[in-house]
């Protein structure tokens, strides 16, 4: 008896210290016993109409699937876009995007297919269920929309960058109503994944479904209406404590169904620490963290099967305050006040930017980025990166060398469509003569190759 008991106990062990598993020549890793492996490497983002349309070998779609440094695709799903009529919701949103792939995957001659990574965007409702606006609306009011939820009523607007947005109705992340409508769309979610992909082989992994305001992440819309402390003064149940518990609370949603167990799940980090707008909420690494601990503890499978990412690697650095060929960023001695420098501002900000807190998740993060962009966005972009630093900072962490060589173990990196259809079509910003498609190809291999190297 005794015998048998230590030899469960080796045997746990051992089975214990099977993952985080690679397999593939680190083509692809499991993290836990529970779930499904993940492609390692380069990954596109991608909102549904990229793979919507006749497939044909002109397609977008299938020019990313031509990609030889590209491994999976991160593909963002609205709520419009499994709902977009007052029929209840249906998964046929993800069948079509599954037999568009699978036929541009063909026509592209691909080999190995792009597995799937669901990202939701449920706070875009749809319009058929949008609350009707007062004439002349020109701020935002509290209103009930046509499935009872109480949302945030927003007329028409011009964005920063002078992008026109529609009327939308924006939910509230404290609302019940907004929480029961997740669960319905998580339901769908559930059984389409049960009939269309029951072994995980498409759809790798899903991102946190959180109560989102605003993309897929914690932040807000309309910092003013949001405060860091107190009541919202737009008179609703809200404030910054219960946004957070709320963002908590969603987690034992999505552990109850069957598809989403089997998967791993990727929360979203933000950069709020610094009010746009005196008073407004802020959330900082620590705040976000507790919220990703929280989910690690209700996966199913532990606290392995939850993936630290964050918006962007580099869209929210200041580098506005410089022109890149005046930057110092080639310089070792930095000075303490030049906020154009990316590792000072990367590590010395880690209460503001949770660049150190993800980077330090071994064998379980990821990052979003991009590399390049069109010449007329050139001078207002904030996202002026010398690629060579990004591929570093996504690869790497030392907080005491500026030449960092502890590889992070970083599973992928997401870039946008640009840079999956056409590479080369798009300038870069730190004066190299290697193609982007080149660069690209070599990001991806270090992915794998620096995963190695942490894993050891």
């Amino acid at each position: 008896m005794r015998l048998l008991w230590f030899t469960c106990l080796f045997c746990s062990a051992v089975w214990a210290q099977e993952f985080p598993r690679l397999s593939e020549g680190a083509r692809s890793i499991q993290l836990t016993g529970g779930t499904v492996p993940i492609p390692v490497g380069l990954c596109t983002m991608v909102r549904v109409p990229v793979l919507e349309g006749d497939i044909t070998p002109e397609h977008n779609l299938v020019r990313i699937c031509e990609k030889p440094y590209l491994h999976t695709i991160g593909l963002g799903v609205t709520w419009e876009d499994m709902q977009p009529t007052p029929a209840s919701p249906t998964g046929d949103v993800l069948r079509r995007c599954v037999r568009n792939l699978e036929q541009a995957e063909k026509l592209a001659g691909r080999e190995t297919p792009l597995p799937i990574i669901l990202k939701f965007y449920f706070y875009k409702v749809p319009e058929w269920t949008m609350a009707e606006q007062p004439p002349g609306l020109v701020t935002p009011v509290l209103a009930t929309n046509k499935l009872g939820m109480t949302v945030l009523s927003c007329p028409p607007r011009r964005t920063a960058a002078g992008n026109e947005v529609r009327a939308e109705d924006l939910p509230l992340s404290t609302d019940p109503g907004y929480h029961a409508q997740l669960e319905k769309l998580m339901a769908e979610v559930d059984r389409t994944l049960a009939e269309i992909d029951p072994d995980g082989k498409r759809f790798v992994a899903i991102h946190y479904v959180g109560p989102a305001m605003n993309s897929n992440q914690m932040r807000v819309p309309y910092y003013d209406l949001f405060p860091n402390i107190g009541n919202s003064p737009l008179g609703c149940d809200w404030t910054k404590q219960k946004h957070i518990q709320a963002w908590i609370n969603m987690a034992h949603a999505m552990g109850k169904f069957d598809s989403f167990k089997k998967r791993a799940w990727i929360f979203n980090f933000t950069n709020l620490g610094s009010a746009k707008v005196p008073g407004a909420m802020t959330l900082n690494t620590a705040e976000q963290a507790s919220v990703y601990h929280a989910i690690q503890q209700i996966h199913p499978d532990g606290s392995g099967a939850v993936i630290a990412k964050t918006e962007s690697l580099c869209v929210n650095f200041n580098q506005r305050l410089k022109n890149l060929r005046e930057a110092s960023v080639y310089e070792l001695n930095y000075d303490e006040n030049d906020t154009g420098c990316w590792r000072r501002q990367m590590l010395e900000m880690d209460q503001v930017i949770p660049y150190k807190f993800i980077a330090s998740q071994k064998a379980c993060h990821a990052w979003e980025n991009w590399a390049g962009f069109s010449p007329g966005r050139d001078l207002r972009s904030t996202s002026l990166y010398p690629l060579d630093e990004l591929i570093k900072n996504s690869l790497y962490l030392d907080p005491q060398s500026e030449t960092p060589q502890q590889p992070q173990g970083t599973l992928w990196v997401e870039v946008w469509p640009q840079e999956a259809i056409n590479p080369d079509g798009f300038r870069r910003f730190d004066d190299s003569d290697e193609r982007l498609f080149d660069s690209l190809v070599r990001w991806d291999n270090l992915l794998r190759s620096t995963l190695i190297e942490a894993m050891k």
